[in-house]
């Protein structure tokens, strides 16, 4: 059974490949069990299990008469793991909505953190952005973005929203790791960190959820424009 899986699991991904890469669109006739076995050379137990894997993410509708392309957009949030997959980069356009999607969820949880964080939990907050600033102004990346990504944790797990967490983790596990090769390069320069920071910093201590928001939203979108321009460049 463990191998049937198995073959299943490589049709699926194969299957799954070509909808997301254009070569079936929303509304096509899928192959039928018999064709997709006939293919893939494997037993139509198998083609049977990749096209449930593919109904359970919501890329196939199984009816009478077989099987056709669901549209996207009706799709499981578990696709855009796979939709970073396709192509031998990723799309810039599919990370600037990545992007979209990680600011609102990142500045409404910096609203929800000032109002039910702990004192100790803003008092560690306040340390991790002094230690951002530090890391700013050095040569090495690794302690700003080790800083960086605490503060991150931080922030989620003050703001006592366990949907919105797991949300944000899904966001971060599909991206993030395609990006680690470029994150040299998407250190804010040490002026603009300093001053970001400092406002960030000044609206933490008064516990000030809309300035808070506001700084965050300049902070982010200043990484934002450095994620996207070091994509552009390398698909130059």
């Amino acid at each position: 059974m463990a191998e049937e899986r198995s073959h299943g699991d490589r049709l699926a991904e194969a299957l799954r490949g070509e909808i997301l890469g254009g070569r079936y669109l929303a509304g096509d006739r899928l192959p039928s069990e018999r064709e997709l076995a006939a293919r893939f050379a494997v037993n139509r137990l198998s083609a049977r299990e990749a096209l449930q894997q593919l109904e359970r993410l919501g890329l196939v509708e199984i009816k009478r008469g077989g099987a056709r392309v669901a549209a996207l957009h009706d799709a499981s949030p578990d696709v855009i793991a796979h939709l970073f997959d396709v192509g031998a980069a990723p799309d810039a356009a599919l990370v600037e909505q990545w992007l979209d999607v990680s600011e609102l969820l990142f500045t409404g949880a910096v609203r929800f953190a000032l109002e039910r964080a702990s004192d100790a939990e803003i008092a560690r907050s306040r340390e991790l952005l002094r230690a951002l600033l530090r890391a700013g102004s050095g040569g090495e990346d690794a302690p700003y973005f080790a800083a960086l990504d605490e503060l991150g944790e931080l922030i989620f797990a003050g703001a006592r929203n366990l949907v919105l967490r797991l949300i944000r983790n899904g966001l971060k596990a599909n991206v993030l790791p395609r990006l680690q090769g470029k994150r040299a390069r998407l250190r804010p320069v040490r002026a603009e960190l300093a001053e970001l920071v400092r406002a960030i910093d000044d609206a933490v201590a008064a516990r000030d959820p809309e300035r808070a928001q506001e700084a965050v939203r300049m902070l982010w979108r200043a990484n934002r424009e450095r994620i996207l321009k070091s994509l552009r460049m390398g698909a130059a």
